[in-house]
């Protein structure tokens, strides 16, 4: 029986937990068709689309190379991490910002294939959504 103050209760998660990939996104691109499908469940160099909400954004690289990576939260708190590079941050950082519902297109990146849950977003274009 687990003592409800250790980390891995059930009753002492975080709010959305730690990002595993576990998030929906409509994979594949409009010549092929789109399906809906967990990120983790992808290979590398899949096209997908996804929405939720950013949080945790963290700057870093130099000042003539800066990246980003963040946190991207759906309604149903399944997660995900995904990144920026320099060119994606100069287009598109006024729409990187913590708390903004957004519209993510990007590439899915599986940096170590035995560990599906290591697989991230590399953005390609961000929307932001208003309601």
């Amino acid at each position: 029986m687990q003592n409800r103050n250790e980390p891995n209760s059930p009753s002492n998660t975080q709010p959305y937990g730690t990002p595993e990939a576990d998030i929906v996104v409509f994979a594949g691109d409009h010549r092929s068709g789109r399906r809906a499908a967990r990120l983790n469940t992808l290979t590398d160099g899949v096209n997908v689309i996804v929405a939720g909400t950013i949080q945790d954004v963290r700057e870093h690289g130099s000042m003539d190379s800066p990246r980003a990576t963040l946190q991207l939260v759906n309604d149903f708190g399944q997660a995900t991490y995904a990144a920026a590079d320099v060119d994606t941050l100069a287009t598109y950082s006024m729409c990187l910002m913590d708390g903004l519902e957004v519209s993510l297109h990007g590439i899915v990146r599986q940096p170590f294939p035995e560990d599906p849950r290591t697989s991230y977003i590399q953005i390609v274009r961000v929307e932001p959504l208003f309601g």
